[in-house]
């Protein structure tokens, strides 16, 4: 990765989430908005492709207040995939 395409990428995080590039998203604590929590607050990591490497992602973390509004931008990181293998039990 050159410096000069990483700080192209993050020059514009709103082109890069308004993109085609996202690949994943996982919702660790979601908000009621029906029924808020003082000092509760919403988290998500939102993962896209890199256009300048294929073995490479970036993360954002992504927070709202306990209205479930005023997302922000509150994390990036550059991240690659691992595979995990899960044993589940299963009744018979």
């Amino acid at each position: 990765m050159e410096y000069k395409e990483i700080n192209e990428l993050l020059s514009n995080l709103n082109k890069l989430r308004n993109g085609r590039n996202k690949v994943g998203e996982e919702v660790v604590n979601k908000i009621d908005i029906n029924h808020p929590k003082q000092d509760e607050e919403g988290l998500s990591y939102e993962i896209y492709a890199l256009p300048f490497d294929k073995e490479h992602f970036l993360r954002l973390t992504i927070t709202t207040n306990s209205y479930g509004e005023d997302e922000q931008i509150t994390g990036i990181e550059f991240v690659k995939p691992t595979k995990k293998t899960v044993t589940s039990y299963e009744p018979v």
